[in-house]
């Protein structure tokens, strides 16, 4: 396969959907790439939370479809150097005699592997890209070539879904603490209406109590004058 067929079978992988992104677009490509390109097992996925030492796939793609996503550990695995290495790992055929330790190699009947790391923008390693096949590679330079290809591309689809989910998480944050503090401020509303109901309370009873002392005041000096005339 020359570099024009690739560029062909890339068009083709990756621009079948605009409307799909994240794990969703990602799990169209697996499928894509299985069926455009003959390959049996494509995995994608990235270090198990709490667990480092095990990946965890977001897509995981057998023979054309997606099917249900598996954890497994990497020791003794071809995944574990590329998850250490930051590079390609290929074997073009016997990749299960290789790694004799890799169980899941041979229960799937896996002769060829390609591996390739998903790096951030700061380079960090985010997860990894896997080809497996049932028959050797024939092509390993270009196969190389485009599974790092697809690696960059995912990279760039899971950074995109870490900015959602990290914009919707900022976004519920903000709107629960308008909610907190709009019920906050209904509390302190209904609070200083209150304090203002009994502060008139009080201004009417003083305002009473001083109009009746103002009345006995009155009523006083009305009587002093009258015995002053008497």
């Amino acid at each position: 396969m020359d570099l024009k067929e690739i560029l062909a079978k890339l068009d083709l992988i990756l621009n079948h959907n605009q409307t799909s992104y994240g794990i969703g677009y990602l799990k169209e490509v697996g499928e894509n790439i299985s069926k455009e390109m003959d390959i049996a097992y494509v995995l994608l996925g990235r270090r198990k939370p709490g667990n480092p030492s095990a990946i965890q796939t977001d897509v995981c793609v057998a023979n054309g479809a997606v099917q249900d996503n598996i954890e497994y550990d990497l020791a003794g695995t071809p995944c574990y150097n590329v998850i250490t290495g930051q590079r390609v790992c290929i074997h073009t055929d016997r990749a299960a005699e290789l790694y004799p330790d890799d169980l899941l190699l041979e229960q799937m009947g896996v002769k060829s592997y390609v591996g390739a790391p998903m790096l951030d923008s700061k380079g960090q390693i985010l997860g990894l890209c896997v080809l497996l096949d049932t028959k050797p590679i024939r092509d390993k330079d270009m196969l190389s070539i485009f599974t790092e290809f697809i690696a960059g591309r995912a990279t760039v689809e899971y950074e995109r879904e870490l900015s959602e989910t990290t914009l919707q998480n900022i976004n519920s944050e903000l709107s629960r603490k308008v909610d907190e503090r709009t019920k906050e401020l209904h509390q302190e509303k209904k609070q200083l209406e209150e304090t203002n109901q009994e502060l008139r309370i009080v201004r009417d009873e003083l305002l009473e109590m001083q109009k009746k002392i103002a009345d006995g005041v009155l009523y006083s000096v009305r009587l002093l004058y009258g015995l002053a005339h008497y």
